[in-house]
């Protein structure tokens, strides 16, 4: 599989958002290409709350899923792009502007 690179201007939307189980999931586009990013939260033994963001391109089953956790979502989701774009070469994975897919997460109250 391709890496495909978008410019890093291109701009970025939320399409569609739904819960799934006990999750966010939100479904993004930019220039054509499709990302899945999906957000839910669990509370620690101390009472504070851990969010995991797992992001994937498109919906397919076969798609390699880059995700962490960390005491934001903001965090976790800068955490996802931030590997995401270490790994992108290696998995296939296209480029994305992390910048802009937070933009629209927050457009949204995603994050």
């Amino acid at each position: 599989m391709k890496a495909t690179s978008m410019p890093p201007s291109a701009v970025c939307r939320v399409v569609t958002q739904y819960r799934s189980g006990g999750e966010m999931v939100y479904e993004l586009e930019s220039a054509g290409v499709f990302l899945e990013i999906r957000i839910s939260s669990k509370v620690l033994g101390s009472g504070e709350r851990s969010w995991h963001v797992a992001a994937q391109q498109g919906k397919s089953p076969d798609s390699a899923v880059v995700s962490d956790s960390a005491e934001t979502k903001s965090a976790a989701l800068d955490t996802v792009g931030a590997s995401w774009d270490e790994q992108a070469t290696e998995l296939g994975l296209p480029s994305f502007d992390w910048a802009a897919v937070k933009t629209a997460l927050l457009a949204v109250r995603g994050v």
